[in-house]
C-alpha cells in the first residue's frame, strides 16, 4: 500500500488508526499502528474525517445524545 491509499482508507472508514499486520508462517504478527493525525502531520496535509457507526447500538447512543 501507498501512504495515499492508507489515508483514503482511514478517511472512508471514519477511522483514526490502522493496525499493520503481517502473515508469518501462518500466524498474524502485529507490525505497527498507523495514526491518521501523525501521517497528516508528517505529510503536512489535513484530512477531515467523520466517525462511522458500526452497530445499531452506536447509532442509538449517538441519537440519544443529539
Amino acid at each position: 500500500s501507498r501512504v495515499g491509499h492508507v489515508l483514503e482508507t482511514l478517511k472512508a472508514r471514519g477511522r483514526q488508526h490502522a493496525l499493520v499486520i503481517e502473515n508469518v508462517s501462518g500466524q498474524q504478527m502485529v507490525r505497527g499502528l498507523l495514526s491518521l493525525s501523525q501521517l497528516c502531520k508528517q505529510l503536512g496535509v489535513t484530512v477531515e474525517t467523520t466517525e462511522v457507526a458500526n452497530t445499531f447500538l452506536e447509532i442509538e447512543q449517538h441519537l440519544a445524545h443529539a
